[in-house]
């Protein structure tokens, strides 16, 4: 709930200050960070089941750098 509170307050910013470059960083690291921290707890109550959050921090670490990498190639 947090990290939507702070999404949406980075986002209404971005508009009303025109820092449409920032947009994509605001609304990304928050929920980032939130789905980690769900992940992070869902492997401390399954104790036994700590591969598929592996695969799943790995899936979100792809999800976030393959736009970096595109980013980076249009310059």
């Amino acid at each position: 709930m947090l990290a939507g509170a702070i999404t949406l307050a980075g986002g209404i910013s971005c508009i009303i200050f025109e820092w449409e470059e920032l947009l994509f960083w605001i609304m990304l690291i928050p929920v980032t960070i939130a789905v980690i921290y769900m992940l992070l707890q869902l492997c401390m109550i399954q104790k036994n089941k700590k591969t598929y959050t592996v695969i799943t921090l790995v899936f979100i670490g792809f999800v976030i750098i393959l736009p970096l990498i595109d980013n980076t190639s249009k310059d």
